[in-house]
């Protein structure tokens, strides 16, 4: 069964990984001990709708976004995770 031929894919491709994301910490939230990956999924699972909310807008404040999200990575206890990552070259 294919999708119809007006279909924004790339909203689509972000719906996907916010509903991923979403079971992600569902699951860990139920069945792992793992509180860092929980923090992770939690942290990350409204990304997606970030970014489809901002889009290409010429007014887009990704730089917010991000501060917004090292706020909650430290409310969370991860914040030195995020930093990390964010260092990385790749």
């Amino acid at each position: 069964m294919g999708l119809e031929h007006d279909v924004d894919y790339r909203q689509l491709l972000y719906k996907l990984l916010y509903y991923s994301l979403i079971e992600i910490r569902s699951s860990t939230e139920e069945e792992s001990p793992s509180k860092k990956i929980y923090a992770i999924s939690s942290l990350v699972h409204n990304l997606p709708m970030v970014l489809m909310r901002e889009g290409n807008s010429p007014t887009a404040n990704y730089k917010a976004a991000y501060s917004d999200i090292l706020a909650r990575a430290d409310t969370l206890g991860i914040g030195g995770w995020l930093r990390s990552v964010s260092k990385q070259k790749k």
